[in-house]
């Protein structure tokens, strides 16, 4: 059996074979989406959207966990733990773990900002958390070296993390791929814009609905590898007038100094490529 609550949808009722959600898909303010129990397939009669399980957690930026769904073994992928996936109160300020500032200071990401940002993390599971800001949810960064997956998905992905940034406000939006790409950049960006995070290059749909609204603002810093090619690549097809730029180091593996340095350079080339 599926879940459309682990699959990222608004579930507003749930009846015995199929869950009523809030559509994805349309300006839903009457909830009409089915999402059946056991096979996974999605219909609204109301916009006629149609849907299977793998196309459905693509759109809503889950492909990663389609195997999970699959082999129908929920308890042990990364979308549901045996915690309740919004429990909080494990969560303790950073200052209180050696491995969290260490690792911190391994990205170059000051300790103030990470505050700034809302960071904590979990001792239990050794894991940075980052609040996406949608139902309470949240998104763990596993810091302990060895195997698992790096992020564990508690809740619905958001739009854009840090979900608190005013990106209606800002005069340029600086796009980066994880959480610590964008703290990074948030301490060298210029007055005036803001550093926003896709939380992976497979993002949910409500990222590119939120971010066509302002695509003609948006700077996009990518990594410079196949998962950031791929992002890349989907941003210009779903974000008419995006910039892109790939540098060959990440901003989060770079000194402060080169940061600023590289953000000038890519600032000064994407004005004269007609930008902002």
């Amino acid at each position: 059996m599926y879940s459309g609550q682990y699959v990222g949808l608004q579930v507003v009722r749930s009846y015995s074979k199929y869950d009523l959600v809030v559509c994805p898909y349309h300006d839903d303010t009457h909830p009409s989406g089915l999402f059946w129990k056991e096979s996974g397939d999605y219909y609204c009669p109301a916009c006629k959207t149609s849907k299977k399980i793998r196309e459905l957690l693509v759109d809503m930026g889950r492909e990663d966990e389609f195997e999970g769904y699959a082999a129908q073994i929920a308890m042990s992928f990364n979308l549901v733990t045996i915690d309740d996936p919004m429990r909080s109160d494990g969560f303790v300020p950073l200052t209180e773990d050696e491995m969290a500032l260490g690792y911190l200071e391994g990205r170059r990401i000051p300790l103030s900002v990470a505050e700034e940002h809302g960071v904590m993390y979990s001792p239990i599971h050794e894991e940075l958390v980052f609040k996406t800001g949608v139902g309470g949810g949240w998104v763990g960064r596993c810091i302990a070296k060895g195997e698992g997956p790096r992020y564990r998905i508690h809740g619905p992905k958001g739009a854009f993390w840090p979900h608190t940034a005013q990106v209606a406000e800002a005069d340029r939006i600086v796009l980066s791929e994880g959480p610590f790409k964008s703290m990074m950049l948030s301490t060298i960006v210029e007055p005036g814009a803001v550093s926003v995070a896709s939380m992976g290059s497979n993002p949910p749909l409500i990222f590119w609905q939120t971010m066509a609204q302002f695509a003609s603002n948006l700077l996009l810093i990518a990594d410079n590898d196949d998962p950031g090619k791929k992002f890349a690549a989907e941003c210009k097809r779903r974000l008419p007038g995006i910039r892109v730029f790939a540098p060959k180091v990440p901003f989060d593996e770079m000194s402060q100094e080169k940061a600023f340095d590289v953000y000038a350079q890519i600032f000064k080339r994407s004005q004269s490529l007609g930008g902002f």
